[in-house]
């Protein structure tokens, strides 16, 4: 059986998962043991970061499964906003794991709990550094082949994880150089402020495409110049382009000479379509309503070429999702 674009994606992510479980186990392990017997909160609290990734992987994988199964009577568009919402899972996860990084750290600073820590908590986090460094590389390379929002998630998750491991790696060598045993909880709470500003990020993001949210205008501007390239066209608008899973689906109007025969109009809309896919990449659908020229009727949703540019200066002044 020939195997199609989406099977070839879900079976990236899928594998993808399970790597990622596999190294995040050994490290969690290691981590969370020599954290223990070292005495290092923040080594500890990176071991239990690398658990919570074992269970992120988790559910990538099982989110996968849901995104390759084909549209239903219930699922016309398919199943692939389960990549979103276990995106919006896994930002949770982050948060509350960078929170709980932060209320421990905290108390142990209060309490003066700190101790000296011992060189095998050095190699720990040298070797999560190392681990967390090939998993953030792979899973963003597969992000962006597959353009799949869940690996670039999780991608995002480890890169906040090689930054807290090089955080826990220079706290252990500064209380060695300096006798500072107090940076172990300082290093923790200063890495787990920024897991909580990455998870929060990643949760912006991902509530644009939950709420059929499109904030690329590139996207936009590409559509335009393509359906303005087809003869008989004129003022396409009411743009709308919203994302499932990796597919598009594209609503616009456009308008055409009044006198046409319904079937002229039929064959413009038909070029359109086959414009716009050539426009967008893994377009899945594009619905295509024929106004007559001149129509101006009321369009209180979608974009046009007139107010492209006002919502590329809002969308400026707000800020582009980290």
């Amino acid at each position: 059986m020939e195997q199609t674009a989406t099977d070839t994606r879900t079976r990236i992510i899928k594998r993808a998962s399970v790597v990622g479980m596999t190294v995040n186990t050994v490290l969690a392990a290691l981590k969370v043991g020599v954290g223990l017997v070292s005495g290092s909160l923040a080594l500890v609290a990176d071991g239990f970061d690398s658990a919570t990734d074992v269970l992120t992987s988790l559910i990538s994988l099982v989110a996968a499964r849901f995104m390759s199964a084909p549209p239903d009577a219930e699922h016309p568009y398919g199943h692939g906003k389960a990549e979103q919402i276990a995106g919006k899972l896994i930002s949770f996860i982050i948060f509350s794991v960078g929170l709980q990084i932060a209320l421990t750290s905290i108390s142990n600073l209060r309490s003066g709990n700190d101790s000296p820590l011992s060189v095998a908590a050095v190699f720990a986090a040298a070797v999560s550094i190392a681990g967390k460094l090939f998993l953030w590389l792979y899973k963003y390379r597969l992000a962006q082949k597959t353009k799949s929002i869940l690996l670039m998630a999780d991608a995002k998750n480890m890169r906040s994880d090689v930054v807290l491991s090089a955080a826990v790696l220079a706290a252990l060598a500064a209380e060695r150089l300096f006798a500072l045993p107090m940076l172990d909880s300082v290093a923790a709470l200063a890495v787990s402020v920024w897991i909580m500003v990455v998870a929060f990020n990643l949760f912006r993001e991902i509530s644009v495409e939950l709420m059929d949210g499109h904030s690329d205008m590139e996207d936009y501007r590409s559509v335009i110049a393509a359906v303005s390239d087809v003869d008989g066209v004129a003022n396409p608008h009411k743009i709308r382009i919203r994302k499932v899973g990796e597919m598009f689906f594209v609503d616009l109007d456009i308008e055409v000479d009044g006198q046409l025969t319904v079937a002229a109009g039929h064959r413009i809309a038909m070029e359109v379509e086959a414009a716009v896919r050539d426009s967008l990449e893994n377009t899945a659908d594009v619905m295509v309503h024929v106004e007559p020229k001149g129509s101006c009727e009321e369009e209180p949703f979608g974009l046009s070429e007139k107010n492209l540019e006002e919502e590329e200066r809002k969308a400026g002044r707000r800020g582009s999702p980290a």
